[in-house]
């Protein structure tokens, strides 16, 4: 928890402030963590214990609902927009409470005292599907652990005088929580791009360094490299290939005119998300998109597409954002939408009003700019961006990653580094 502390607190853009970690378990016992980040320094309050973990119980919950634990933790999030947390918020405060800046639980050390073939046994839950939705399931667990985690963040704020916070673990993976953290934070709110244990080596790093470091994009990883189709899933790509003058433009007509666009450009994205350079693009506009892209990437549809904009897109479309929210560059929290944004991306608007943007300056090179050419075609800096990969399949990393998605018919328009690749006559649409 000390390099979870490190990531978030090295990374954020501010000196002063409150540092929190949590996740399932780590550590051998702790669950999570507070600091007090100032001068360059990380100032160790307190931490909790891994027995009494809300991260454990979303992903007990996660189990028990048939869901990979550890993984699949956000299609609860996507579910609890369905449901109503009145129904059985009671009946999860009596699982995990937070008192006396505290954690407690009596009920999930029984998970770690189980057998061995008996851990995570979901009784439990289990009888509470034979009676209630698991819309209704999920919104009490997801309103639970925003109010734990918001009630921690606040006592951060009282024990430190800080009013700035700095996030991160796996349970900061969850964008509705950043967002119910926003809203009570007096200053700025800061979630490492990295939240996950994924981020651990870098907070290692850091720990060492003592040094803030700038994250103006997260594009780290490595290259898309050129198609060898050395890998036996690979076929030669079937289509043909156009490298534009301006690579910008010519995605963003692809996108104009309702093509799925596959983007495999430059150095992967550090962290979770994709966030450009493996990503997915569609136009926003159609509501029906949601359906036909979750059926080419066989996904779930309850889960939402996330949008990706500029910062003057954001200003329109989000509510309350402004350009002080240097998380929201890389999708780590929700907003509650704007009626233009109703109007103007349907697709992206989760039936709960809110959406998890991806918020581009300049600094976000070919992403940005194919914002910019987007709206100059359509008048809107908006799109939706998904991960590039077909649903429990890595998003890809290499061109010839991209190439097997392409001819699984996961995109119609494929890009590679530079060059277009699609069937003739979608290419002949694009060039005009």
């Amino acid at each position: 928890h000390l390099y979870h502390a490190a990531t978030a607190y090295y990374t954020a853009p501010f000196d002063d402030c409150a540092v929190v970690t949590l996740d399932g378990i780590g550590d051998s016992t702790h669950c999570g963590s507070v600091y007090h980040g100032k001068n360059g320094k990380l100032t160790k309050i307190r931490s909790f214990s891994g027995y009494a973990s809300p991260g454990i119980l979303y992903s007990f919950v996660t189990k028990a609902f048939g869901f990979r634990p550890a993984r699949h933790e956000g299609k609860l999030t996507g579910l609890a927009a369905y449901g109503d947390s009145n129904i059985l918020i009671d009946q999860f405060r009596t699982k995990l409470t937070y008192r006396n800046r505290q954690l407690v639980s009596d009920f999930i050390p029984n998970l770690f005292r189980s057998r061995v073939d008996a851990l995570w046994e979901t009784t439990w839950i289990d009888e509470l599907m034979e009676t209630h939705s698991r819309e209704d399931i999920s919104a009490a667990l997801q309103r639970h652990t925003e109010d734990i985690c918001v009630a921690i963040v606040r006592d951060a704020f009282e024990d430190t005088g800080a009013s700035h916070v700095a996030l991160a673990g796996g349970v900061f993976g969850n964008v509705r929580i950043n967002q119910k953290v926003r809203e009570i934070t007096p200053g700025q709110v800061w979630i490492h791009p990295g939240m996950g244990d994924g981020g651990l080596g870098l907070g290692a790093a850091l720990t060492v360094l003592k040094k803030q470091i700038e994250m103006p994009h997260v594009y780290f990883g490595g290259d898309i490299g050129a198609i060898k189709n050395e890998k036996p899933s690979v076929q030669g790509i079937d289509a043909e290939s156009w490298t534009p003058e301006s690579l910008a433009a010519g995605v963003a007509k692809a996108c104009s005119l309702g093509y799925i666009v596959g983007m495999a450009h430059g150095r992967m994205e550090y962290g979770p998300r994709a966030l450009g350079h493996r990503s997915i693009l569609v136009t926003a506009d159609d509501p029906e998109i949601n359906n036909s892209l979750n059926e080419k990437l066989k996904r779930t549809e309850f889960m939402p597409f996330a949008p990706i904009m500029t910062e003057k897109a954001a200003g329109k479309y989000m509510k309350n954002w402004t350009s002080e929210h240097k998380a929201a560059a890389f999708m780590t929290m929700t907003y509650d939408v704007t009626d233009a944004c109703r109007e103007d991306g349907p697709a992206i608007v989760h039936v709960d009003g809110t959406a998890r943007p991806q918020v581009v300056g300049p600094e976000c090179g070919i992403v940005y700019e194919i914002l910019v050419e987007y709206g100059k075609l359509t008048g809107k800096e908006l799109l939706i961006n998904t991960s590039f990969n077909m649903h429990e399949e890595p998003i890809v990393h290499s061109a010839d990653d991209a190439v097997r998605s392409y001819n699984s018919g996961a995109v119609e328009v494929l890009v590679i580094d530079n060059t277009l690749y699609a069937s003739p006559d979608i290419l002949e649409k694009i060039k005009i």
